[in-house]
C-alpha cells in the first residue's frame, strides 16, 4: 500500500516568473489608476470606494465580486477563520489585532503573537510560507499598504500540522479536534494528503480508493473530521493540483464518507480568464459540494523578508491551495451576513449562488461554478433539498432568487427576509419566527405552499399575487404600502395582520381565502367572482374594500372602524344566522347585503351609486344619514329606516320596511310596509308603488300621529313626486301585540278616524282589501278605508248596518232592513269606493255614532211605503161625496120628505168640492201629514119608483210631507164612480163602485256628511173600490133616525219606480193592497123651515173597522243591493166615521150644503171639509 504523506504542491506554489509578476502589477496599477479617474461622485455607486490598488492587487477580489459585499457592510467583522496549514508569520502587520492565538502541533505549544510559526520554510523547490499566504488570502488588512484579503475584518485562527509523524492520520487528527474544541463557523485547509505529481506511486484521485481503505487509514482524522462537522465547523478542502478529473482523497473525502458532506467544500482553481486551471484537480465526483475561485498568481502575505513588497512580506503564489482561502474568506463575508448560519447554510449559500461556468449547472468540472461574494452575502441561491433555516432570533434578508426543487423551513425566533424573485418549488414551513415576502420594496415573493406556525409576513410595496396555501396554526402579516393578493385556499388558523397596504383575497376568479380574524390597520379586500364566507373578526383601524363580481359575505363580529368600500360585487352581512356585523361608514358602488335572523343596527352612514340588500328573517335598523343612490332590496326579514335615505327602496313579497326615516328615492312595496317603530311616521319624498300582494301594516296605539305609545302608524309623503299609487295588496291595522314602544290596550270608537297615508302629490289606485285585526276593536265594529285624492284614513264602522242596535246605537225594523240592504252591496273593506257606491259609503263611514241611526232613516225611502195610506185616505173622499149625495137624495127620504123632490124632477146634478188634511203614524214609522182638494160631481136619475141611480167624476191631489224625513209624497187622481139607492119601506140600501187613476210623485233629501241627494220618482197606480150600506130609518118626533152598516172593498195597486238624483237613490217594486172597511152607526137629521127654504142638520157616527192589507210597505232597493222591505204608516184598524153637515134648500129643485167628515183613530186622522150643491129637473 502506498504511504501518504503530507507535501505542498511545489510545481504551483512556487513564484511565478517575474515577467509575469511584474505584468499582472501593471495590470492591477493601470485599472486603479483608470477607476481613480472615474471615481466621480455624480457617477460613483455604493461600491466604487473599495476599488482601490489594495483591493486589485490581490488578483482574486474583483474576481469573485467581493467590492459589492462591502458596499453592504459586510468584511468578516466578529468572524474567525481557522487556517488548518503550515502556520502563520504572526509579526506580519496585515493581521495586527486579528490573530486568535491557536496551536502550534508542530512544535507542541500554543501560537504565540510577534512570533513566526510558519513551518513552510522556503528552499529551492518551495516558495514557503504557505500558512502565512493562505492567511493573507483571508483576511488580510485593509490599510492601505500592498494587498488585502477577501474578509479583511476577520480574525484568523492558526492551526499547525505536526507532519514530522509521517502520519497524516495522527497530525491531521490533531489539528482537527483542536478546530473542533474552538467552535469556530469556518476552517480553511489548503494542505493535501499525498503528492503523485513527485511520487507516481501515490493515488492523485478519491475515486481510486475505497471506504474502506480510508476507515482503515485514517480512523484518528476521520473522527475528528466528525467532531469537527458536529461542531458546526464548514470545513474548505482544496481538490489538489494533480489536473485529476476528481479531487484528491482530501478534498474528495465526503465521495466516501458522505455523512461529512454536509460540512465541506472542495475547491478548484481557475486563472483571471475564469478558466479553469492547468493544474487543478476537477470537480469531478466531488461536483455537488464543489466550486471554484481564482487560483493563478494570487499576491499575498508571506513570512517577513522571504518576499518581495513591504518588509519582503508578500508573494505571488498559484495553487488550489490559494483558490481555497478566497472560498474561506467569502464564507467569512456569509457568516457575518448570517451569524446564525450554520456549516450547511454557508456550503449552500456560496454553492447556489456561484457563478456558473462551463457546462450549464453543475457540472464535472467546475462543480457550482466561481464563488461569488456579491451574491453569497445575500443567502441562498437555490433550495436543493428541504432547507431548515433556524434564524436564532436575528433578522436577515436572503436577496437572491432562490430557485431549486427543495423546499424551505424557517424555524426559530427572528426574521428571515426573502427579497428575490423565489421560484423553489419544495414548498414553505415556518416552525418559528418570521418569514417575511419583500422588505418595502418592489421585489420579493415566493411559490407554493406554506405550512405556517409562525408568522408568515408580506412587505412590499407595489403589488404581489400570491397563489399558494397557506395553513398550519400561525398567522399572517401584511406590511408595506403594496397590495397582496393571496388566491390560494388558505386554511391558517393564527389570525392576520395588516399593518400597512392592502391585503387582497382573492383576484377576480373563483379562489383565494382566509379564516381567523384579521387586526386590519390599512386595507382588507376582497375580489371574487363567486361566493365566499369569511367568519373572521375584522377589527383595528384599517378599512375594508368588496372588489370583484362575487359574494363576499362576512359572518364575524368585526369592529374595524376605517369604513367600507364596495367598487363591485355584494358585501353580504350575515348569512342567515346571529352573526355577522360591520361598523362605520359604507361606500357602496356594489351591493351591500345583510342577511341575519335576529335584530341588527347598522348606524353607518352609506353613500355611492350602489344597491342594498336585506335578507334573511332578521330586522336591520339604518339609522344613519344614507345617500346612496341605487336600489334597496328587502327580500325577507324587516328593514327599518329611522335616518335620511336616499336610494330607490324595492320591498320584496318577503320583505318588511319599517322605521320613522325620510326616504329620498321611490319606494316599491311588494312585501310589506309598516311605518314607524310601532308606531310612527315613515316620511318618503318620492313616488310609493304598493303592489299586487303587498301589504300596508298600521300600528294604531292612539289618535297621536307622533312615536311610540298613544300614536298610529304613518306613511307620509312629500314634494311634487310623492305621489302613491296601489294596484292591490292589503291594509293590516293591528290593535295588540305592537311590538314596538306601545301600550297594546287602546281600543278605539266607533267612528274613530286615523290618516294613515297621508300625500300632496296624488293618491291613486287601490287595496284589493283590509285585514280586520284579531283583536282590540269594539264588539260589532270593522276598520273600513276612505280614500281622497291625497289621502287614506281608516274609519271605525259598524260591523253591520242592519243590526245597529248592537252597537248600542237605536234602530228601528226599518232602519235594520235599510242597513241590511247596506250591508248586501257595501264594498270590501280597504277597498276604494267608486262611482255612487263610492259617496254613498264613504259618507256614511264618516258619521258618528250618533248620527247613524237618523241617516238610516233618510236612506230608508219611508215615504214611498207611506204613500199607500195617504192614497187609501184620497180614494175614501169618493165614497164619502157619494154617501153625503145619497144621504140627502129623495130615494133617501123617508115619509113626507119624499115629496119635497117632485116625482117630475127625475134627473138631478150635483157637486161636491172638498179639502182636508190628515196624518198617520205608527209602526215605527214617521209621521206622515198630508192636505188634499178635489172636486167630484154627478148626475142620477130615479127608476123603477124606489131607485136611483147615478154616475160621478172627479179629480183631486193630496201633498204628503215626512217633514222629519224631508220626504214628500203627492197623489194627483181622476176617480170614475157609478153608484145607487134602493129603498125597500124603512130600509135604504146604498152602493157603489169607483176607479181611480193615481200618479204619485214622490220627492226625497238624503243629507248627512258630505252626501246631499235631492231624489224624486213618478209612479202610476189605480185604486178599485166596491162598497154598500143598508140603513134603517124611523122618526124620533122631528128627527130622522138611521142606523146603518156599511162595507168597502178597497183595492190599490202601484207601479214599480225608480228614483234618480244621486246615490241613495232606491228602486221599487210594484204594489198590492186589498182592503176591507166595515162601519156600524147611525145618522140623524132633522129639518126646519126657515125663510122660505128648509134648513137640515145632520150627524153621523160610525166605527170603523179595517180587515185585510192594514200595514203598508214598499220593497225597494239600491243600486247593486239586495231587495229590502220598508213599513210605512199603517192603515188605521179601527177609527171614529163621523160627518157633522147642514143642509138647505132654496127651493125644491136647488140645494146646498156644508160638512165635516173626518176619520180619528189613535195613529191616524183624516178630516175634511166640503160643500155641496145640488140641482134637480
Amino acid at each position: 500500500m502506498n504511504s501518504f504523506q503530507y507535501h505542498p504542491h511545489p510545481a504551483v506554489d512556487a513564484e511565478m516568473p517575474n515577467r509575469s509578476v511584474l505584468a499582472k502589477r501593471l495590470q492591477y496599477l493601470l485599472a486603479a489608476t483608470a477607476l481613480s479617474l472615474l471615481a466621480q461622485p455624480a457617477l460613483a455607486q455604493s461600491a466604487n470606494s473599495f476599488l482601490t490598488p489594495e483591493y486589485y492587487r490581490s488578483g482574486a477580489l474583483a474576481q469573485v465580486n467581493a467590492a459589492a459585499a462591502y458596499a453592504l457592510g459586510f468584511t468578516g467583522a466578529g468572524v474567525t477563520v481557522a487556517v488548518v496549514d503550515s502556520g502563520l508569520d504572526t509579526r506580519h502587520p496585515e493581521f495586527t489585532g486579528r490573530i486568535v492565538p491557536g496551536y502550534d502541533f508542530a512544535f507542541n505549544i500554543p501560537v504565540q503573537i510577534n512570533e513566526d510559526h510558519d513551518t513552510d520554510a522556503k528552499t529551492p523547490t518551495n516558495s514557503g510560507s504557505h500558512g502565512t499566504h493562505v492567511a493573507g488570502i483571508i483576511a488580510a488588512a485593509r490599510n492601505g499598504t500592498e494587498m488585502q484579503g477577501v474578509a479583511y475584518n476577520a480574525n484568523i485562527l492558526p492551526v499547525v500540522y505536526n507532519d514530522t509523524t509521517n502520519n497524516p492520520d495522527t497530525f491531521f487528527s490533531a489539528a482537527w479536534n483542536y478546530v473542533a474544541a474552538q467552535n469556530v463557523a469556518i476552517a480553511s485547509n489548503s494542505l493535501g494528503l499525498n503528492d503523485c505529481v513527485r511520487r507516481p506511486t501515490d493515488k492523485c484521485n478519491v475515486t481510486e480508493y475505497t471506504r474502506a481503505e480510508v476507515d482503515s487509514l485514517y480512523p484518528t482524522m476521520l473522527a475528528s473530521m466528525r467532531a469537527t462537522a458536529a461542531a458546526g465547523t464548514l470545513m474548505v478542502f482544496a481538490t489538489g493540483n494533480e489536473a485529476q478529473s476528481s479531487p484528491d482523497v482530501l478534498g474528495g473525502m465526503p465521495y466516501l464518507v458522505p455523512e461529512l458532506k454536509n460540512n465541506w467544500l472542495a475547491v478548484g482553481a481557475v486563472d483571471a480568464n475564469n478558466t479553469i486551471a492547468n493544474f487543478s484537480n476537477r470537480c469531478g465526483v466531488a461536483k455537488d459540494w464543489c466550486l471554484v475561485a481564482p487560483g493563478v498568481a494570487i499576491y499575498s502575505t508571506v513570512t517577513l523578508g522571504e518576499g518581495t513588497g513591504t518588509d519582503g512580506g508578500y508573494g505571488d503564489k498559484s495553487g488550489t491551495s490559494m483558490a481555497t482561502p478566497v472560498v474561506s474568506g467569502v464564507a467569512a463575508l456569509v457568516k457575518e451576513a448570517f451569524p446564525w448560519f450554520t456549516a450547511y447554510d454557508l456550503q449552500q449559500a456560496l454553492l447556489t449562488t456561484a457563478t456558473d461556468l462551463g457546462a450549464p449547472g453543475v457540472d464535472d468540472v467546475y462543480g457550482w461554478g466561481l464563488v461569488n461574494a456579491a451574491k453569497a452575502v445575500l443567502g441562498y441561491g437555490q433550495f436543493v433539498t428541504t432547507t431548515t433555516l433556524d434564524t436564532k432570533g436575528y433578522s436577515s434578508t436572503f436577496s437572491n432568487d432562490i430557485s431549486g426543487t427543495g423546499g424551505l423551513i424557517k424555524a426559530g425566533a427572528g426574521t428571515l427576509t426573502l427579497i428575490g424573485t423565489n421560484t423553489y418549488s419544495g414548498g414553505t414551513t415556518i416552525a418559528g419566527g418570521t418569514l417575511q415576502i419583500g422588505n418595502g420594496g418592489t421585489t420579493g415573493s415566493i411559490t407554493g405552499n406554506v405550512l405556517d406556525n409562525g408568522t408568515l409576513a408580506f412587505n412590499r410595496s407595489d403589488a404581489l399575487t400570491y397563489g399558494g396555501v397557506v395553513s398550519g396554526a400561525g398567522n399572517l402579516v401584511k406590511a408595506g404600502a403594496g397590495t397582496l393578493t393571496l388566491t390560494g385556499a388558505n386554511t391558517y388558523t393564527g389570525g392576520t395582520t395588516i399593518s400597512s397596504g392592502t391585503l387582497q383575497i382573492g383576484n377576480g376568479g373563483t379562489t383565494g381565502a382566509i379564516v381567523g380574524n384579521v387586526a386590519n390597520s390599512d386595507t382588507l379586500a376582497f375580489k371574487r367572482s363567486d361566493t365566499l364566507t369569511f367568519g373572521g373578526a375584522v377589527s383595528g383601524t384599517g378599512r375594508l374594500v368588496q372588489a370583484g363580481t362575487g359574494t363576499t359575505i362576512l359572518t364575524g363580529t368585526n369592529t374595524y372602524t376605517g369604513g367600507t368600500t364596495i367598487s363591485s360585487g355584494t358585501l353580504q352581512i350575515g348569512n342567515g344566522g346571529t352573526t355577522g356585523s360591520i361598523v362605520g361608514n359604507v361606500v357602496d358602488n356594489g351591493t351591500l347585503a345583510f342577511n341575519r335572523s335576529d335584530s341588527f343596527i347598522f348606524s353607518g352612514a352609506i353613500s355611492g351609486t350602489g344597491n342594498l340588500v336585506k335578507d334573511g328573517a332578521g330586522t336591520l335598523s339604518l339609522t344613519g344619514n344614507n345617500s346612496y343612490t341605487g336600489l334597496t332590496a328587502v327580500i325577507g326579514g324587516q328593514l327599518s329606516v329611522n335616518g335620511a335615505f336616499a336610494s330607490q327602496l324595492a320591498i320584496g313579497s318577503s320583505g318588511t320596511l319599517r322605521g320613522t326615516g325620510t326616504l329620498n328615492g321611490p319606494l316599491v312595496v311588494a312585501g310589506r310596509l309598516a311605518p314607524g317603530n310601532s308606531p310612527g311616521t315613515l316620511t318618503v319624498a318620492g313616488p310609493v308603488t304598493f303592489a299586487s300582494g303587498s301589504t300596508f301594516q298600521t300600528d294604531i296605539d292612539g289618535t297621536g300621529t307622533g312615536t311610540g305609545a298613544g300614536n298610529y302608524s304613518r306613511l307620509v309623503t312629500t314634494g311634487s313626486s310623492g305621489t302613491v299609487t296601489v294596484t292591490g295588496g292589503t291594509i293590516t291595522p293591528t290593535l295588540r301585540g305592537i311590538t314596538g314602544s306601545a301600550t297594546n290596550s287602546y281600543t278605539p270608537s266607533l267612528g274613530s278616524s286615523y290618516t294613515v297615508i297621508q300625500t300632496s302629490a296624488g293618491l291613486a289606485g287601490s287595496f284589493s282589501g283590509l285585514a280586520q285585526p284579531a283583536s282590540g276593536l269594539p264588539t260589532s265594529t270593522r276598520f273600513d278605508a276612505l280614500y281622497t285624492p291625497t289621502s287614506l284614513s281608516l274609519v271605525v264602522t259598524p260591523l253591520s248596518y242592519g243590526t245597529l242596535a248592537a252597537n248600542g246605537l237605536a234602530s228601528t225594523a226599518n232602519t235594520n232592513a235599510t242597513g241590511a240592504a247596506l250591508d248586501s252591496f257595501r264594498p270590501t273593506a280597504g277597498v276604494a269606493m267608486a262611482g255612487t257606491t263610492g259617496l254613498l259609503f264613504g259618507n256614511l263611514y264618516t258619521l258618528t255614532p250618533a248620527a247613524l241611526p237618523y241617516a238610516l232613516a233618510q236612506l230608508s225611502g219611508e215615504a214611498h211605503a207611506s204613500a199607500a195610506a195617504q192614497v187609501f185616505e184620497d180614494a175614501r173622499q169618493v165614497r164619502s161625496a157619494i154617501y153625503d149625495r145619497l144621504d140627502g137624495s129623495a130615494a133617501a127620504k123617508a115619509g113626507t120628505d119624499s115629496a119635497r123632490l117632485s116625482k117630475s124632477l127625475d134627473i138631478a146634478i150635483w157637486a161636491t168640492g172638498y179639502g182636508g188634511w190628515g196624518n198617520a203614524s205608527g209602526s215605527g214609522a214617521y209621521k206622515l201629514d198630508w192636505t188634499q182638494s178635489g172636486f167630484i160631481g154627478g148626475a142620477d136619475v130615479e127608476v123603477f119608483g124606489n131607485t136611483r141611480l147615478g154616475l160621478a167624476l172627479g179629480t183631486g191631489s193630496s201633498a204628503g210631507n215626512v217633514g222629519s224625513l224631508n220626504s214628500t209624497v203627492d197623489n194627483s187622481h181622476t176617480d170614475l164612480a157609478a153608484y145607487g139607492a134602493t129603498r125597500f119601506g124603512a130600509l135604504l140600501a146604498k152602493y157603489g163602485v169607483a176607479y181611480s187613476w193615481n200618479n204619485i210623485d214622490t220627492s226625497r233629501t238624503v243629507a248627512f256628511s258630505g252626501l246631499w241627494n235631492q231624489l224624486g220618482s213618478s209612479a202610476d197606480g189605480n185604486t178599485t173600490q166596491v162598497f154598500g150600506e143598508l140603513s134603517y130609518d124611523f122618526r124620533v118626533n122631528q128627527a130622522q133616525v138611521s142606523p146603518f152598516a156599511s162595507v168597502a172593498y178597497v183595492k190599490q195597486d202601484f207601479d214599480a219606480f225608480h228614483e234618480t238624483g244621486g246615490a241613495a237613490a232606491l228602486y221599487g217594486s210594484t204594489l198590492g193592497m186589498t182592503t176591507t172597511l166595515t162601519t156600524v152607526g147611525a145618522r140623524v137629521s132633522t129639518d126646519i123651515a126657515l125663510g122660505n127654504g128648509t134648513l137640515t142638520p145632520s150627524a153621523k157616527l160610525g166605527w170603523q173597522h179595517a180587515f185585510g192589507d192594514t200595514a203598508t210597505g214598499a220593497t225597494m232597493w239600491f243600486a247593486g243591493s239586495n231587495p229590502f222591505l220598508v213599513t210605512g204608516t199603517p192603515i188605521a184598524r179601527d177609527a171614529l166615521a163621523l160627518n157633522l153637515g147642514l143642509a138647505y134648500g132654496f127651493t125644491n129643485n136647488v140645494s146646498a150644503s156644508v160638512a165635516y167628515d173626518g176619520v180619528l183613530a189613535a195613529d191616524a186622522q183624516d178630516s175634511t171639509l166640503k160643500a155641496n150643491l145640488k140641482v134637480a129637473f
